[in-house]
Order: C-alpha cells, then sequence, then structure tokens
C-alpha cells in the first residue's frame, strides 16, 4: 500500500515522476500511473484502488490537469473516500486555480496549494514534506543517504575548457485563423524565432498555410541556449486539442510546432479563449494568450426537389412498318404490365382521320416510345411524330410524354438531330435486336 497517489493529467507525466522519485527520496511510498500501472487488469479499476488504500493524495494542479476529465474523476473519487489532499500549482496561478476549479477547492476542503517557483522543484520539497507530514502521513522508511561523491581527478593541464553552448535572445509568434465554424479543425502554428528572423518566421508559417495570420508575439525574458528543449502546451477552453503539449529543441533557426484545433459540431457562438505556455524544463516562463471566435454554423443544405411520381398508364409505340412484327411483340408484355397501349394498327378508328387520331394518341400518353432502327430512319412519317411529341413537351423533361427511345437493330443508326440530347445507348440492344424487315412504312 502506497502512502501518496499522485493525480495528475497525462501530458505532466515527467513532472509527476519527478515529484514522485523526491519524495520517496525522503521515505514516503508513492503511486503514480505510468510507473504503477500494472498491465492487463483495467486501469480505471487500478487507479480506484490505488486512491482507496492511499493516506494522501498530490494533486498536480496545472493548465492541462484542469481540463482532464481524468483528474476530475479522480479528485472527485478522493473526496468521496475522504482523502487529504496537498495541492500543487504547476504553471497556474492561485486565482486562476481558485477561478476555473471552484469544485476541486471545495472538494479539498480548503487545503492550501503551494506553487511552482521558476526556481523548480527542489526550491519548495521542504515545504511538501512538511504539509504532507501535517496530514498525518509519516515516512515509512528512513530517507536514503546520498552517496558519498567519488573524489574527481585533476583534469590535465593541457585540457581546455569546454565552450558555453551559444545563448540567443528568442521572440516567439502564434499563427491561426481569427474565427472558424463548429465541426472546423483550425490550424494553430507556434514559432520560436529570433527578432531578426521574424519575416522569416511568417513566411514559414504561410508555407503550411497560405491564411496563417499572427495571432499573438512576444519575447521570452530569459536567453535560450542553443540545443535546449522548450516545451510548449495550447489549450483552449471547451475544446479538446488533440496533441496539446510538444517539445523543441531551440538551435538558432526558426522552430516550428504545429496544433491542431478541432471545434465541437455543438459548440455555440462565442469568442473562445486560448493560451499556449512556453515551458523551460519543469517551469513555465512565457505565455501568450489570444482568443478564437466561433461563427454560427452554416446552415444545413437545403434537400433537393423531389420530383413528383407520375405511374405510366398510357404509352404511345413509334415505329416503322417494317418493324411491326417486333414492335407489337413488345406491346404485348407492355399491355401484361397494366399500360394501355396506343399503336396505330391498332387504335385507328375507319374511316376517321388517320394524322388527327396519331396526335390524340400521343397527347394522351405518358410516354412515347420511339422504336429505331434504320427503318424508323428513313421514315417521314416516324420523324413526324417525333417532332409532334417535342412540340407537347417544349423541352421540358418534365413534362409529357416523356420520349423513350428504344434500339432495335445494331449497329444503331445515327438519332435525328432533333433528339442529340436525348440518351439512345442501349446495351440489351445487342443482345435482343432482330434483323430489321425490309418493309417500308
Amino acid at each position: 500500500m502506497q502512502q501518496l497517489f499522485i493525480s495528475h493529467a497525462e501530458e505532466d507525466w515527467a513532472f509527476a515522476a519527478e515529484l514522485g522519485e523526491a519524495l520517496e527520496q525522503r521515505g514516503f511510498t508513492v503511486w503514480y500511473y505510468e510507473r504503477d500501472c500494472l498491465p492487463g487488469p483495467a486501469y480505471l479499476k487500478q487507479v480506484v484502488q490505488a486512491i482507496a488504500e492511499c493516506q494522501g493524495v498530490v494533486l498536480i494542479v496545472s493548465p492541462i490537469s484542469m481540463d482532464s476529465h481524468q483528474v476530475d474523476a479522480e479528485v472527485y473519487r478522493a473526496f468521496e473516500t475522504k482523502k487529504r489532499f496537498v495541492p500543487v500549482l504547476w504553471g497556474v496561478s492561485h486565482d486562476e486555480f481558485a477561478a476555473q476549479k471552484s469544485d476541486w477547492t471545495m472538494a479539498m476542503r480548503a487545503a492550501t496549494s503551494i506553487r511552482v517557483p521558476p526556481s523548480g522543484l527542489s526550491s519548495i520539497l521542504d515545504q511538501i514534506e512538511k504539509g504532507v507530514k501535517m496530514l498525518g502521513v509519516s515516512p515509512a522508511a528512513p530517507a536514503p543517504k546520498p552517496a558519498s561523491p567519488r573524489p574527481r581527478p585533476a583534469p590535465p593541464r593541457a585540457r581546455k575548457k569546454s565552450a558555453k553552448p551559444k545563448s540567443d535572445a528568442v521572440a516567439w509568434t502564434v499563427f491561426g485563423p481569427r474565427e472558424c465554424s463548429p465541426g472546423d479543425t483550425s490550424l494553430f502554428q507556434v514559432l520560436l524565432h529570433t527578432p531578426e528572423q521574424a519575416e522569416e518566421a511568417g513566411r514559414l508559417a504561410r508555407k503550411a498555410d497560405s491564411e496563417a495570420q499572427p495571432r499573438a508575439a512576444g519575447e521570452v525574458e530569459e536567453l535560450l541556449s542553443r540545443g535546449e528543449p522548450v516545451r510548449l502546451v495550447f489549450r483552449s477552453k471547451g475544446v479538446e486539442v488533440q496533441e496539446p503539449a510538444a517539445e523543441v529543441i531551440w538551435d538558432g533557426s526558426p522552430q516550428v510546432v504545429q496544433f491542431a484545433v478541432p471545434v465541437p459540431v455543438d459548440n455555440q457562438p462565442a469568442k473562445q479563449f486560448a493560451q499556449v505556455r512556453l515551458y523551460r524544463g519543469l517551469a513555465p516562463v512565457a505565455h501568450l494568450s489570444f482568443t478564437l471566435r466561433v461563427n454560427e454554423p452554416a446552415p444545413p443544405p437545403e434537400p433537393a426537389p423531389v420530383q413528383s411520381f407520375q405511374p405510366v398508364r398510357r404509352a404511345y409505340l413509334c415505329y416503322a412498318a417494317a418493324d411491326r412484327a417486333e414492335v407489337l411483340r413488345r406491346a404485348q408484355f407492355l399491355s401484361s404490365m397494366g399500360i394501355s397501349v396506343f399503336v396505330d394498327a391498332i387504335g385507328i378508328e375507319i374511316g376517321q382521320n388517320w394524322r388527327d387520331q396519331i396526335r390524340r394518341m400521343i397527347e394522351q400518353a405518358d410516354v412515347f416510345f420511339l422504336f429505331w432502327s434504320e427503318a424508323a430512319s428513313r421514315s417521314q412519317e416516324v420523324l413526324h411524330e417525333v417532332d409532334y411529341a417535342l412540340r407537347l413537351t417544349g423541352g421540358d423533361p418534365d413534362k409529357r410524354p416523356h420520349i423513350i427511345p428504344i434500339a432495335l437493330s445494331m449497329p444503331m443508326p445515327e438519332p435525328p438531330p432533333q433528339l442529340a440530347s436525348v440518351q439512345f445507348l442501349d446495351t440489351l440492344a445487342y443482345f435482343v435486336a432482330p434483323e430489321a424487315a425490309r418493309e417500308t412504312k
């Protein structure tokens, strides 16, 4: 059973490990996830058990942990099991902590927090140890004695002192959009550069995103040594940044770090507050703040108009006389489907003007089937009927009768010019088209 449980965000694991090792050097036993969670059992079950068995919780309060659902759950679980807290503020002021996490301060029963200063963790370890002891947690074992240092041999006279790495005054700039819409993923770029490299940094940002705009800029107060690692953390309230922390090695040239910032679809239109913090080692040394405006969500696209369904009840069959036998076989099939078929050989009454009767048939038809063949292409009567059907529709594809060509012979003859926009290709015709009859209409 470990005496202290260290609650922290995943991105703060390095600081949690440093704090845990420091407390163990002072005789306390410590549990933290990265080192002590066992493979196999559910990690949530192991965390709950570690909280239940500990005597106190050391909570690392950072910009990331304050937005972490997992750390929220650990704080609430520790509160429910009546554990005492030691809050350690890392990169967060007391006022920021109190303003943003009032529920945590209530769960901790007004426990006094301590802030990690720029000088680092070592300068406050004595105070943390005293605070843990005041909670009733005593070291489980005497603190191990530090090993006596080995005497170092005197350096040879000819050895030269190693040159110190060069240090630079460093500026930094955040590039990104000024506004976005719910559902968007925005690219934000943080560039470290010397003041003289500002224009070059802008070119690098616009090379990755032609619409990139400078959103915030400043200078790091302390000089950075070349070869020194710098850690950058991006946070925005209400937005889950995909990879909020990144590390870059300063080498004197512009360094680029990119963050993908997705805006939830259900995000309400507002100005979102965002901040980038720069850490030197484990201590935050600078930050840049800016806003991101979330616009109204784009209206959903209007649905495409749904064409009204018009059942086919009547069909006119246009064909050349040479194709009559084949067309009548097709007519028989259409009749079996419940469609009334108008065919000149059947529907024309004796003694009546046959041209007028054909026009009436075409006017009453829902579909105008054009049986196209060599014979049909040479028939003037077929072309007259096609012209009349076209006059009825006026070129509107939604008006009736709908003109549907059916190829009767292959290769298919050239379609009439007035039907150039109508699709004549019929793959099935290659298999079912008979030889055209010799008789002409």
